[in-house]
């Protein structure tokens, strides 16, 4: 009887390898776990590291656009002195916004406001000398008044005796 509770007992326990593989097991398990948490911290620290890596190249460009802009700024301020940057009309922050300079942009506009303001004046003068001139300015009369003749003296009476003549027809 003695036998049987022994094999009964050495029956029920597990063999040293069956033990020694569960016990492994278990160390999986709880190592698996230690691995998927510390593999999630891994994950979440590499996108932490990826959005900052994004925020500073973000920083990086805003500042050289802005290192940019206050150069320009300088540059403007060089070549038009007399020039608020408040005056700079809105064509040539269209052109600033395509990609070119500031300083360049307005020299292009002023060049072209001068170019406009040269033609005008070619348009101007050559119609002064093609118009016949101001009505009424330096022109003599076709007729003239009996008061208008009689404030004449007589070298003027003389000059102009055919167009007194040609007045007297209108006097009735």
């Amino acid at each position: 009887m003695n036998e049987e509770i022994t094999t009964l007992e050495s029956s029920e326990a597990l063999p040293v390898e069956e033990e020694t593989a569960f016990s492994e097991n278990e160390n999986a398990l709880d190592s698996t776990d230690a691995d998927v948490s510390e593999e999630s911290k891994i994950n979440e620290l590499n996108k932490k590291i990826e959005t900052l890596s994004m925020e500073l190249e973000a920083y990086k460009t805003a500042k050289a656009q802005q290192e940019k802009i206050a150069e320009q700024l300088n540059e403007f301020s060089e070549l038009f002195p007399n020039i608020a940057i408040k005056a700079v009309p809105d064509e040539v922050w269209e052109n600033v916004k395509k990609g070119n300079t500031l300083a360049a942009s307005y020299a292009v506009y002023e060049k072209r406001i001068s170019e406009a303001a040269r033609r005008i004046d070619e348009i101007n003068q050559r119609n002064a000398y093609l118009a016949a001139g101001v009505a009424g300015k330096n022109s003599s009369n076709e007729y003239y008044s009996p008061d208008e003749v009689r404030k004449m003296s007589p070298s003027e009476v003389r000059a102009n005796f055919a167009k007194i003549r040609k007045s007297m027809e209108t006097w009735k």
